[in-house]
């Protein structure tokens, strides 16, 4: 909950208009999307050690403050928007509000291109020094410099960055709980993210502000049956807030092509619709066999999993063919579920560019020569391959034609993956459209190992992550 001090009223609602607040709307459901977390630590005379943590909507550019120490703490969220606008959203006496307060003074318009005078002005007395620091696990540049009125300047700012200037927007409360460094920097370009800031007075008064962490986070928080609160026209942000518009849910599924700068992953949680069951069983020696449940779509390009030998409460994992992968995990004890995206590598190509197709098609047929044979097994009439190599390490594939892509199977995703069997490491090359019957190895793990599918079968399984709250990211 919010925290009150003496002389400070933050956000009572009497403060809001001068007059006492009407509901304007009961019972609806509020929902926001953000794609980054943003820590920081910052000091001014009056607060000598704070702490600032922000949810960021790099695509529809708000942000959801849920600390800056010592005034809002706990569980109330605190809205801005790029207007100035903002809405608290806290529990009161039992029920849940959104306190909406407009602007007092203009926000931050990001579309506007005209020439910024201040920017300018800025720019004029802080130069860069040439120096690089980390920060944040970020490399960083050093600008400093002394501005007209004697006040010093030392910023350090990264070139590689989404648009993250609204959260330098001078946001419109009942007191000033903004440390300056933070609201000052509207001298920021739209590549250009503020690491860390000092000012000097010319009086000596310090002013500091620093990132301590810095990530992709998708986060998904809902707020039901909460009664709305305000005193305005409804020309607000604020006000006019429908996460029906939002721009960071995307529906395409070729997403996460970014990889040079810190852009959100424009990732949609919803409900994924399967077609196809398999069941293959691994069996490798000194541990027990395992099987492996595979869910796949005829037509869409991912590719689910689930096995008995996951782990560490991971429940199912999402493959994509660009190379991404989501691991979902669910906490045993409090039964909480957490989804990890693990990005592709900067350089990986999609399962579909004819580039790869080719070279995989090519690499195949130079390792694993067809035998001639054709073999029936669990009833699937299936060609024989034998791997080209020395006769002490005998490895043979048997291979059958189906009318899905089955290549997303067959990735090393255990690498990425905790716990993921690693049965399928050797055959990321076959070609589109083959279907695995069965893998054998005398060798690959020193002695007898084999992957054999027992089942195929139609299917209408779904998995949602729809109500899935906390995402974060890894990258390979």
């Amino acid at each position: 909950m919010l925290k009150y001090f003496p002389g400070i009223t933050l956000f009572l609602i009497a403060l809001f208009s001068g007059n006492l607040l009407l509901a304007q709307q009961s019972g609806p459901t509020l929902t926001f999307y953000f794609d980054y977390r943003i820590e920081y630590i910052y000091s001014t005379p009056a607060i000598p050690s704070g702490t600032i943590i922000v949810l960021y909507n790099s695509r529809d550019k708000y942000a959801g403050f849920s600390k800056i120490t010592p005034f809002l703490e706990g569980e109330d969220l605190m809205i801005c928007f790029q207007d100035g606008s903002n809405m608290l959203l806290t529990e009161a006496n039992n029920s849940k509000r959104a306190i909406i307060r407009d602007a007092s003074i203009p926000g931050r318009n990001l579309d506007k291109t005209a020439f910024d005078m201040d920017a300018a002005v800025f720019w004029d007395y802080i130069k860069p020094t040439g120096r690089q620091t980390d920060m944040a696990g970020y490399l960083v540049e050093e600008y400093k410099g002394v501005l007209d009125d004697y006040s010093e300047r030392t910023v350090w700012l990264s070139k590689e960055s989404f648009d993250a200037r609204m959260l330098h927007t001078p946001f419109n409360t009942a007191t000033n709980i903004f440390p300056l460094p933070l609201v000052e920097a509207t001298y920021l370009s739209p590549d250009q993210f503020l690491f860390g800031s000092e000012i000097r007075l010319e009086d000596g008064s310090r002013y500091s502000l620093n990132v301590t962490y810095l990530e992709y986070e998708l986060n998904k928080v809902t707020f039901d049956d909460i009664e709305i609160y305000s005193g305005g026209a409804g020309k607000s942000l604020a006000e006019r807030y429908d996460e029906s518009k939002g721009l960071l849910r995307e529906a395409k599924w070729e997403t996460w092509q970014n990889f040079d700068k810190m852009d959100g992953l424009e990732y949609q949680p919803r409900t994924y619709d399967f077609d196809r069951q398999l069941t293959y069983e691994c069996s490798i020696p000194d541990e027990k066999p395992s099987k492996l449940e595979v869910f796949i779509h005829s037509k869409n390009p991912y590719t689910g999993f689930k096995s008995d030998a996951f782990k560490n409460g991971l429940e199912f994992v999402l493959a994509f063919k660009n190379g991404s992968v989501i691991a979902y995990y669910k906490d045993e004890q409090d039964g909480t579920q957490e989804a990890i995206f693990i990005e592709a590598p900067g350089n990986q190509m999609h399962l579909d560019d004819p580039q790869l197709i080719t070279w995989y098609n090519e690499e195949f047929k130079e390792f694993w020569t067809r035998s001639g044979n054709r073999l029936t097994i669990g009833g699937h009439v299936s060609d024989e391959f034998v791997l080209d190599s020395t006769a002490s390490n005998k490895e043979f594939l048997y291979l059958k034609r189906v009318e899905f892509d089955p290549r997303l199977i067959y990735m090393d995703h255990y690498q990425y993956v905790q716990d993921f069997p690693e049965c399928f490491a050797f055959l990321g090359n076959i070609s589109p459209y083959e279907l695995v019957i069965k893998w054998k190895s005398e060798a690959a793990y020193g002695s007898a190992a084999s992957t054999n599918l027992i089942q195929l079968k139609e299917s209408n399984f779904k998995f949602s992550d729809e109500n899935i709250s906390s995402f974060k990211r890894i990258k390979k």
